[in-house]
């Protein structure tokens, strides 16, 4: 159950909770500290457990603050390309960097887009070719289809290859045609 409590959490929300415990266990120090303090030792530094509860959560909320946005900002960035790589725009503005684990994954996100971003271009330059009546066309690409995308190009060579064939039977079946058409003529 609390595991699944921690998942439902934003990440900011994790911090700020994990603040509030690490001031919880500073108040119980310092109240217990203070305790001592009065027991057995000086007043004046009763005074310190004091300032420490004050200045703890000021500290604290600045210091939260701080790691959510190094977190948030750029978490945000992939968020947004994903949606627009999602959508279809492969176009996408991920200006974050870094070396650590958010800046690989954003570097993962401008691979992709980039190699999907060829092997569309492609698709789309072949089918154009094919649409003007070039059932020659090849890819200008090959290196950019990984997996499925390999799928893909092996069947656009096989849609090539078979309309090239249909193509040429048809043309020698339409050349035998008109070389009888033109026996019967000069026959007659």
């Amino acid at each position: 159950m609390q595991k699944d409590y921690f998942k439902e959490m934003k990440i900011k929300e994790k911090l700020t909770a994990l603040l509030k415990l690490v001031y919880i266990i500073l108040l119980f120090n310092n109240i217990i500290f203070a305790i001592m303090v009065v027991a057995f030792g000086h007043p004046v530094f009763l005074g310190i457990p004091f300032i420490a509860i004050i200045l703890i959560p000021i500290l604290g909320k600045r210091l939260i603050n701080m790691l959510a946005q190094d977190i948030l900002d750029p978490l945000a960035q992939i968020q947004k390309a994903a949606g627009d790589m999602a959508d279809g725009n492969l176009d996408i503005d991920l200006t974050f960097e870094s070396k650590d684990e958010l800046g690989e994954l954003a570097d993962e996100f401008r691979e992709t887009s980039s190699a999907l971003k060829d092997v569309v271009e492609d698709i789309t330059l072949i089918l154009s070719q094919f649409a003007d009546g070039n059932f020659d066309a090849k890819s200008k690409k090959q290196e950019s289809y990984h997996g499925k995308f390999k799928e893909i190009l092996d069947k656009l060579e096989e849609t090539e290859n078979s309309l090239s064939n249909t193509i040429r039977n048809g043309k020698n079946s339409s050349d035998q045609v008109s070389a009888g058409a033109d026996q019967l003529a000069q026959n007659a």
